[in-house]
């Protein structure tokens, strides 16, 4: 398993309790290396939320989430596979309000979705600017080192009077929590309320680009499921990390028993915006991943022709994810340790149990006699070195 980052940062109300956490990029432990457009930002953020951690451990039940947006990541279609009851949709400062935005924050309004306004300083300019969209705002961030105290008390009361709750940021010393405090501040963040924490998870390889681009334009063609199929099939790791989201999804409660109930489960809808935020995260791959992806396709096809006509979907599952811990670089029951799936198949692949084990070892037998073939008839080819690594990662006494 690879590491990936995210960060989150504390949002109190009056009484001190945590009310939610604002979500932050990271591309490393201690810092950002490299700070990548919006969209890509969001995206990152998005997928590590929705796909590599879970939701209510790190967040907390009913605490709310809020994410970044400019106007790229609004016009884009990434939002829609955000939770409304869990996320804020957090309108970046910098944003531009075109009448193509206008229209997308509306429908975002008109889906549920709570949305805030970031860093605004109360100056003429501002207003000016963000009037368009202040009826479709439920919150305005207010920026506690650069606004104007005099124009904020004048616009308080209009903030309140059109059901507006204030949130002030930047807040670093007890003092100015005291004078905000005496506002009568709904919310408060910055570094006197908490730092942001920077959260460290495991994260399986990625699919590739290609495959993601070619299952995107499958399902905007309106492709029958069985061609969906077809696609989510060439890649295993875009099969479980599918998974993975169902999982962390609090309205599907089904164990998942093959990839045409997995994509039903989840929906056309929500699979293509997924796959859109997959793909601007643009996490690659190890090196060794192109050969590993062959045999564990290989493998489930060759299970899948030879088991009984009743369990052949389940039988190309348990071959996909059989080789999981290798592709991954990670202890197979650790892996499916956070996968809900049917326990046939968990079962199959964990212990070998069932009809599906069978067809396993049965599958994994015709591999190694293959791969025995191979191996003395190049073995004058193949480094010693590779041959010792080989023996060691077995624990094979030499």
């Amino acid at each position: 398993m690879s590491k990936i980052y995210i960060a989150r940062q504390k949002i109190v109300n009056l009484n001190g309790k945590t009310f939610a956490y604002e979500l932050l990029f990271r591309d490393s432990k201690d810092a950002i290396k490299e700070f990548p457009s919006n969209i890509k930002a969001t995206s990152q953020v998005m997928l590590n939320t929705l796909t590599h951690m879970n939701f209510d451990q790190v967040m907390g039940k009913g605490t709310m989430a809020f994410i970044n947006v400019d106007c790229e990541v609004i016009r884009s279609d990434i939002l829609g596979l955000l939770d409304p009851e869990r996320f804020v949709i957090e309108i970046l400062e910098t944003t531009k309000i075109t009448e193509a935005v206008i229209r997308n924050i509306a429908q975002l309004k008109k889906k549920g979705y709570k949305i805030a306004l970031d860093d605004f300083d109360c100056s003429q300019e501002m207003i000016a600017k963000f009037q368009p969209i202040f009826k479709y705002l439920n919150m305005i961030k207010i920026d506690a080192v650069t606004v104007c105290i005099d124009n904020l008390k004048k616009l308080m009361p209009k903030f309140r009077d059109a059901g507006l709750k204030l949130l002030i940021e930047k807040i670093e010393n007890s003092k100015d929590y005291l004078f905000y405090k005496s506002l009568g501040f709904d919310l408060y963040q910055g570094y006197h309320i908490g730092m942001p924490e920077t959260l460290e998870l495991e994260s399986a390889q990625e699919a590739i680009a290609p495959v993601v681009l070619n299952l995107i334009s499958v399902i905007k063609k309106d492709a029958e499921t069985s061609k969906l199929e077809k696609f989510i099939k060439q890649r295993p790791e875009l099969a479980y990390n599918i998974i993975k989201f169902i999982n962390n999804n609090n309205n599907i409660r089904d164990n998942v028993s093959s990839i045409i109930h997995a994509v039903t489960l989840m929906g056309r809808e929500s699979l293509l915006r997924w796959l859109l935020v997959y793909l601007y995260s643009e996490v690659s791959a190890n090196e060794f991943s192109e050969a590993l992806l062959d045999a564990a396709i290989t493998r489930a096809e060759r299970m899948e022709e030879s088991a009984d006509i009743d369990i052949k979907e389940e039988a190309y599952m348990v071959g996909m994810f059989s080789m999981l811990d290798t592709l991954f670089e990670a202890d197979i029951h650790d892996i499916f340790k956070h996968l809900r799936l049917d326990p046939v198949i968990s079962n199959a692949v964990l212990y070998k149990s069932g009809r599906l084990g069978k067809n396993l070892l049965d599958a994994i037998k015709v591999e190694k006699d293959r791969f025995k073939e191979i191996l003395f008839a190049n073995y004058d080819r193949i480094n010693s070195a590779d041959i010792l690594i080989a023996l060691e990662k077995n624990n094979i006494k030499y």
